[in-house]
């Protein structure tokens, strides 16, 4: 009993540093999105 207790908790853990890790992703990708966008658009407008 305590063994699954244990083994349902590691999984939690693991779930949630992997939901943790997937929003650094997306967040990640969002800035590169933004940055890349100003930078043509700066690019565009300079010209």
């Amino acid at each position: 009993m305590a063994y699954i207790g244990n083994l349902n908790r590691h999984t939690a853990v693991s779930r949630r540093s992997v939901i943790r890790g997937s929003d650094i992703n997306v967040w990640a990708g969002r800035v590169a999105a933004g940055a890349s966008f100003l930078f043509i658009a700066v690019v565009i407008f300079g010209l």
